[in-house]
This record gives structure tokens, sequence and C-alpha cells, in this order.
């Protein structure tokens, strides 16, 4: 009884003729009781590499064998993402590729299938050595036999990546940051005619290329499409263990008081300012349920609403990573909001934006980039970019006295873990930022206050009147 999941065994071959029939009639007698298809490519060969699966197909013809010639030579990726592509659309449930020189046995196929059959693996790699690549460990990034979940296939962008050999680097990548199960088994390997030219200094290369801009990613020092996959969440993680923009924030606020949260995702800051009995309200275009525990809260998007509380009931407004997420009319209009609607008192501003003027950005200025990413300084929906001078500015502008600027170093706990390199580079950032704020600096930190209105002197003078001395 065959099983109910369909199977494309993927081979694809390049002037393979010495060999492709021995791989061929090399497949295990069990693979027969799996509903499975081959899926031959041949790509630009000038020899005779089609007439192996035609002198396999012969003596056999119960087995379901698709040939498909490439006119152009698309590269070792290019027909991985060829077969991939295949299989989603004739939706196949996995997708095992055989190297066509057998370099690997392929006795050992079954052995390969079965973990992503029962569902124990999202992918199956074969294995020679061991060691750690990007915090997982792997074997190898480019072993040839591989099995696939096809569902899995679907969920990663691997027609984004290379069509050269190290393709094989950039899916396990993919897969890695996707979450997926990789199981790697050991299988016996042969002495193969390899077909590939691949030059192993440049396939090195081009390997640590690929980690590092994965690491990048990750890191959100610079962006990569092909490795946008991990979906960010809506609000940022607290930063409570190291020096940042929460706990600079959270140290200005004096403990009892009333607080207003712009911006306050999931309610982390405002919660450990509760733990100071502050009172906390918090507005925020969306709210994670675990935010819903503070006081009050109410969904507004800042780029068109006001907000629906009086600020002079607060003695301090948070302000934390928000206004470089507004236009430049809504930045204005909030600022000009808390102004005029402060009139029994001044509520103290606190605000941090990200500093475009980061030694980061200006080195990859420096070698031409300027990459937006998922998070970060280039955030994708950052709509406005701040320097030390351009805030004070801005600031001034809108009618407010500066009270404090200081400059915030960068979250290596939070990008690193939290370890003894990380804090040790968070302390040598820390000194650079006193030595020069604005190259140091990846966020600035302001307290502000708002400069009366002329109505509200004129007010002020009025109700005055007559009471000189």
């Amino acid at each position: 009884m065959r099983d109910a999941k369909k199977i494309l065994l993927l081979i694809f071959a390049y002037n393979a003729e010495p060999t492709i029939e021995k791989v061929l009639k090399r497949i295990p007698v069990a693979i027969h009781n799996y509903d499975y298809e081959i899926l031959f490519i041949s790509n630009k060969s000038s020899d005779h590499t089609f007439d192996g699966p035609i002198g396999y197909k012969s003596p056999n013809p119960e087995i379901l064998l698709t040939e498909l010639y490439s006119p152009e030579n698309w590269g070792y990726g290019g027909n991985q993402k060829l077969g991939f592509q295949y299989a989603i659309e004739k939706k196949f449930d996995i997708v095992a590729l055989l190297q066509c020189d057998g370099p690997y046995a392929p006795e050992d196929l079954e052995k390969l299938i079965l973990p992503v059959l029962n569902e124990e693996a999202d992918a199956v790699f074969v294995t020679r050595t061991a060691h750690k690549i990007l915090g997982t460990r792997l074997s190898e990034f480019h072993p040839g036999d591989r099995v696939y979940s096809v569902k899995t296939l679907k969920q990663i962008p691997f027609e984004l990546n290379t069509n050269d050999f190290h393709f094989n680097t950039e899916i396990g990548i993919q897969l890695k940051l996707h979450g997926s199960k990789i199981r790697e088994i050991p299988i016996s390997t042969c002495n193969g005619a390899g077909k590939y030219d691949v030059n192993n200094f440049v396939h090195a290369w081009n390997v640590i290329k690929a980690t590092m801009r994965a690491k990048l990613q990750q890191m959100n020092i610079a962006y990569h499409r092909q490795f946008d996959i991990v979906k960010p969440e809506h609000n940022y993680p607290p930063k409570f263990d190291f020096l940042s923009s929460h706990t600079m924030a959270i140290n200005e606020v004096r403990s009892g008081a009333h607080v207003l949260d712009i911006g306050c995702g999931a309610g982390h800051v405002g919660r450990e300012l509760e733990k100071r009995n502050c009172q906390v309200t918090g507005v925020d275009i969306a709210m994670e349920e675990e935010g819903k525990s503070l006081r009050k809260f109410s969904n507004i998007d800042l780029n068109r609403d006001s907000i629906p509380y009086p600020p002079d009931s607060f003695d301090f407004i948070l302000i934390l990573d928000v206004l470089e997420h507004l236009d430049l009319p809504s930045q204005f209009n909030l600022l000009e909001k808390i102004r005029t609607g402060s009139k029994s008192k001044k509520p103290a501003i606190i605000i941090t934006v990200p500093n475009i003027a980061f030694l980061f950005i200006r080195v990859q200025l420096l070698i031409g980039n300027f990459n937006y990413g998922k998070r970060g300084i280039l955030d994708m929906t950052h709509r406005h970019l701040f320097t030390f001078k351009s805030i004070r500015r801005f600031l001034n502008q809108a009618g407010y006295k500066i009270e404090k600027t200081k400059g915030i170093p960068l979250p290596y706990p939070q990008v690193m873990g939290n370890n003894i390199i990380s804090r040790f580079l968070l302390r040598i950032n820390t000194y650079l930022i006193w030595l020069v704020p604005g190259l140091f600096s990846y966020q600035i930190f302001i307290k502000a206050t708002p400069i009366p209105t002329v109505k509200q002197l004129l007010e002020l003078a009025e109700a005055n009147q007559g009471k000189k001395g």
C-alpha cells in the first residue's frame, strides 16, 4: 500500500552521461511503495545526458519520470529553484534531491525521507562533520542530497537566492531563520565523477558573505530581502537589564507620578513605572493583550487622532521611539497639542529618537550603503531621521525648552545576548558617547518642557492685572 503523501525525486545534471543511469538504477526498491515521481532537469548539456533516464525508464514503464531541458545554464541553485517550483505547483508534499554523479549513496534515500514524511523534520541534510553556524549545529550547508517539506519551501523566499553553488548555504540560513526543524543524518559516500566546477576559495567566501549578511540582518544593521523571514513583533521588546532608552526614561520619572506613555506598545515601560506607584495611561495604534494591564489605554493613530487626555493632568509624558514613525505635520501637531494643553502645569516631556549620525550608519554611507531594515535606526517604518542638532532644532521650533540631552548606546545585550562581551561593548560605547556623542550614540535622549504660548502668557498677565508688587 502506497503512502498518501506525494514525493518528488529531483535530479538535475550537466553532461552527466557516464553516471546518470547508474544513479537511477541505485534508487532502492522500497521507494516504489511511495507515490513518487522523478523529475530530471538537464542543464544545457552537450552530451547524451538525456539518454540515461530514457534507458532507465524503458524496462520500468510504470515509473513516472518527467524530463525537462533547460536551454540556459541556470546553475546549481537555479535548477533547485525550478525543481522546487515544480513541486509546489504540482502539489507534492516532499522533494528529495539526488546528485547526478551519486557521491552520496542513493540506497539511503528512504532513511532521508522518513523524518520529513513523519513530520519529525522540515528538512533533512546529509552530514559528515559537526560545528556551529549561526547558532545552530549543522555539519555543512552545502551537501548535495537533501529532503525538504514542500509546505516549508512555500514559506521561505528561495527564489531570491543565488543561482550559484552556495544556494544551499542561503536556503540553510533561511530555514534556520524560519525556525524550521532540520535534521542531519549521516549516510555513506561514494566516489562520484562530480560535474560541478566549483572554486573552493570562491565558494568559501560566498558562504562567509551569506552568513554575515544574515547576521547583520538579525542585528538590524543591514537589510537583505532574502533573509527577511522572521516577522517582527509590532512592539519593541523591553530593555531593562542594561543602560538603554527604557532604563533612562524610567530613572527620570519620579515615584508616584502621573505618566502618559505615548506609543506604549506592549506596556513594558508602563508596568515597570507602576511598580514605582506611578499611575500610567497608555496610547498607541494597537495594544497587545499583555499591555491591557495598564491603568488606562486608548487606541489612537497619532497621524490622524488627537490624544484624548488633557496634557496638564500628567507629571511626565513619554514619547519613546515614536516621533520618527510620524509624518512631519503629525510630529508638530502632537507637540503643539501637548504645549497648548499644558495650562495648569507643565509636564516633563521625555523623548527618545534614533541617531542617524551613528558610526555604523556613517560607515555604511562611506561604502555606498543605505539599507532600510525591520528594526534599528533605518527601520522601514521611520519617516523622519534625526541628529542631535536636528532634534534640538525641531523641539525649539515646536516651542520646547530642552532641559537635558544624552546619548544612548547600542543595545548590545539585546543584539548579542546578555553576556560578558556585550556588557564590555556597552561600557566602551558609553565611554565613547561621553567623548563624541554625535558619533557614538545609537539613540538620543531628551528631557524638555513646553514653553508657555503667547496666548497663555497673555492670559496669565491678565489674571495678574493690578497685582503689582
